[in-house]
């Protein structure tokens, strides 16, 4: 009963609040009432949350930023309120400087200003579950595609010549989509040379 009683006086007390309410208005309030709830660490947790957003910010621009799934939703929310208050943005940004591993299908509406794709090899992509059905080689084509177009300054593909799996190496072949990226596979045992990250460099830094 004690618990009920306090969630009615907790829903009642929000019942009073609107959603073009800001931050400054209510974000000591909403610490107060998060704290005693669920301790310290996820009150301190939150907060660091919210700090991310101006003081007025609205509490629907704040429930849609922890509602966020993304760090591209949080900065399309971040950019979007600097605009209506008439702030300028960081200029780093609001992306956090990260490398994200994702899978294909992950990355279908994101962007980044660099994207790896490894491991085209039959083997893998289109994969032999795919090989024998047209449609679903034309879906691992597209799934690809998809890929590729999420990178805005730079896309590095690559591929094995062989492969340790299960316990054995294993010689692969490419993908029968490399032929058509028109781009150049370089045979190389060593990572990116220093000019060639001196030119995606500068490249991010021209978007």
């Amino acid at each position: 009963m004690t618990a009920l009683r306090h969630a009615r006086s907790t829903c009642n007390e929000l019942g009073a609040w609107q959603p073009t309410d800001t931050l400054s208005q209510w974000g000591p309030r909403i610490d107060q009432m998060i704290r005693p709830m669920f301790g310290d660490q996820p009150a301190d947790a939150l907060i660091t949350v919210l700090l991310q957003l101006p003081p007025d910010a609205t509490l629907q621009e704040m429930r849609d930023f922890i509602w966020a799934d993304t760090d591209e939703q949080r900065a399309r929310i971040l950019t979007s309120v600097y605009q209506r208050l008439g702030i300028e943005e960081p200029a780093a940004g609001f992306l956090p400087p990260q490398v994200r591993v994702m899978t294909m299908h992950g990355s279908k509406g994101l962007g980044a200003n660099i994207v790896f794709i490894p491991a085209l090899e039959e083997q893998i992509l289109p994969g032999p579950r795919r090989q024998p059905i047209p449609g679903l080689v034309l879906e691992a084509a597209r799934m690809l595609y998809v890929s590729i177009t999420r990178a805005r300054a730079a896309c590095i593909l690559s591929y094995a010549v062989s492969r340790y799996l299960y316990g054995n190496v294993s010689s692969q072949v490419r993908s029968r989509f490399v032929p058509s990226l028109a781009g150049p596979f370089t045979p190389r045992t060593s990572p990116l040379e220093p000019r060639e990250v001196a030119d995606i460099v500068a490249s991010v830094s021209n978007l």
